[in-house]
């Protein structure tokens, strides 16, 4: 249930850190953010309030952001799979999956024909015979790396993404994965929203996700759970709503986060949403 502005406002008064996710949240569908926003983050960072990035792209892609805003506390990337500053003097987290499991998917796409990419460290990692990802699957201001072999790099993989445009084969070795997973691993299968005629699996270490990422993060700052507010817009910001933060979405947030959330923006991340809220959490802190 969201609360009324007054008493948002009295629950504001002891917040001493704000992550936000990035696309559908802190900035617009071409990247950009609000005009106002520089100003008026470090308006709060003045106040003493921390404030961070909770994202599902690679590190690298967040760092021109960070930078704008000049944000020197860790960053969390990959949905929760590492937390780590801009310039990589503090790595708090990374959650690396086992090289012989990295070993056998290469092998498994080899054999059946699958592209793959591989997330390494703050980058995106291909083979010249897997550049089709760099093209069809573009993140914002991140890092790629073409590569000779990927032998060099299994033991420092974050991420593995396979795509195809047959759903049957990929279904199929998502299947020839499933005995991998006792392993620790999670494997997720969807399907493309900007080439539809394209499927992906996305594999990553279980137990990985931005709601473990921020209590790290938080007892990295010695900030306690009622005194933190995650803004989300998406599925993958869900366990986020369930860390105990003060929880915010936008106009444009998907109804399992309005249903949690503290506070709903009347505007979305097209219309300056975050600047609403944080124009909101500053006028609530003397």
């Amino acid at each position: 249930m969201t609360l009324s502005i007054e008493d948002l406002k009295y629950k504001l008064k002891n917040i001493k850190l704000v992550v936000t996710d990035v696309d559908g949240t802190l900035v617009t569908s071409d990247y950009k953010i609000s005009p106002g926003l520089p100003e008026l983050i470090e308006k709060i960072k003045e106040k003493g309030i921390y404030f961070s990035i909770a994202s599902q792209r690679v590190h690298s892609s967040i760092v021109p952001l960070a930078k704008q805003l000049e944000l020197r506390v860790p960053l969390i990337s990959l949905n929760g799979s590492l937390i780590q500053d801009v310039g990589g003097d503090t790595i708090l987290f990374k959650g690396i999956i086992n090289s012989k499991i990295v070993d056998k998917v290469i092998k498994l796409c080899e054999k059946h024909f699958v592209k793959i990419a591989l997330s390494y460290n703050d980058k995106i990692i291909f083979t010249e015979d897997n550049s089709v990802f760099k093209d069809f699957f573009p993140v914002p201001d991140a890092e790629y790396l073409c590569i000779n072999s990927y032998g060099p790099f299994k033991d420092g993989i974050l991420r593995i993404y396979l795509t195809g445009d047959k759903k049957d084969k990929i279904l199929k070795l998502k299947k020839q994965i499933k005995p991998f997973y006792k392993t620790g691993i999670t494997v997720n299968f969807y399907r493309s929203q900007s080439h539809s005629s394209l499927y992906k699996l996305e594999i990553y270490p279980s137990g990985v996700s931005k709601k473990k990422a921020l209590g790290i993060l938080a007892k990295h700052l010695g900030v306690k759970k009622n005194e933190i507010v995650v803004m989300g817009d998406w599925y993958n910001d869900v366990e986020l709503f369930e860390f105990g933060a003060i929880n915010v979405t936008l106009k444009n947030g998907i109804m399992d986060l309005k249903r949690k959330a503290d506070y709903v923006s009347p505007f979305t991340n097209e219309e300056g949403g975050v600047e609403d809220f944080l124009n909101i959490l500053n006028n609530s802190i003397n």
